[in-house]
């Protein structure tokens, strides 16, 4: 791989680098993507060029552009004319992706979804389409991407990932329905999520509708997908591709989840209508509507 500074072209020789991670190099201030898989625990060999020496670098980092991460950086200065083989660094900060604000909730849970190959499903999306704000302007798409956040992606990062939901990741965004908790419940006193989620409030947009598309794994489909949000990072989780639904899992529960009901059920008096639904698998579906999305 050749990192460029100031013109100047620089071979960095490893095993892979992490495919959305950058390494900055700065002289001049140059910045160059790391386009390989680097899971660490690796030397990172910098070739200078014969006429280039140690002097005209001023930083040397490896850091997450998509994150805002730095995994650890190193001031090459006041470089005498012999060169230790090792220099510490200033400075280490943890890999770890942030949390997103928002998260996509699937009929009433953050949930793992498993879809059966050679059926076609129907998600209702619901995430906001307001485009002045990125926390509620939430196309859903699918892709092979575990962080989502596809419209955040630069062109090169964007080639690596495969879309399975339509060419454009930006198409299918509904209005918001928001679910929301009291500050004033304290949630280490439930024993399982159903119980906490009795206590939380789900509310809908009036003046937008809701938006679907249509998807229907086949045989070439990967095992593990991810729904994800086009505008943020780490919104979504894994789907599971199976060839017959798994019937062991402890808590795999259709649970339909209907906003006039929910209403119903939490004795709530609201003037809000929806026309977000959700269907049971039945044996001789071709169509199922697996999921409306909403945001916690």
């Amino acid at each position: 791989m050749l990192l460029n500074i100031s013109g100047i072209k620089i071979n960095i020789r490893r095993k892979g680098v992490y495919r959305f991670c950058n390494a900055f190099l700065v002289a001049s201030i140059m910045i160059t993507a790391m386009n390989e898989r680097y899971r660490g625990g690796q030397d990172l060999i910098i070739d200078l060029p014969a006429d280039y020496d140690i002097q005209h670098v001023d930083w040397l980092a490896i850091y997450c552009y998509k994150f805002r991460v730095d995994f650890g950086h190193v001031a090459i200065s006041n470089v005498s004319s012999r060169i230790p083989p090792y220099i510490p660094p200033q400075k280490r900060s943890m890999a770890r992706a942030r949390p997103a604000k928002y998260v996509w909730y699937v009929n009433g849970v953050l949930a793992d979804i498993y879809l059966k190959r050679g059926v076609t499903y129907t998600f209702i999306v619901e995430g906001g389409a307001d485009k002045s704000t990125y926390d509620f302007y939430n196309p859903l798409y699918i892709s092979d991407d575990q962080f989502g956040g596809y419209a955040k992606l630069s062109n090169e990062e964007k080639e690596q990932v495969t879309l399975f939901s339509g060419s454009d990741p930006s198409r299918v965004s509904g209005r918001l329905c928001l679910w929301t908790n009291d500050d004033n419940v304290d949630e280490s006193q439930f024993s399982t999520f159903s119980e906490f989620r009795k206590v939380l409030r789900l509310k809908c947009e009036t003046d937008k509708v809701s938006r679907f598309f249509r998807f229907t794994p086949d045989e070439k489909t990967p095992d593990t997908l991810y729904y994800q949000s086009y505008t943020n990072y780490n919104m979504g989780w894994k789907i599971h591709v199976v060839n017959e639904l798994p019937t062991t899992i402890a808590d795999f529960k259709e649970e339909p989840y209907v906003y006039e009901q929910w209403l119903q059920t939490q004795a709530v008096q609201s003037p809000h209508t929806s026309s977000t639904w959700w269907r049971s698998p039945l044996a001789s579906s071709v169509t199922l509507l697996v999921a409306a999305l909403w945001l916690f």
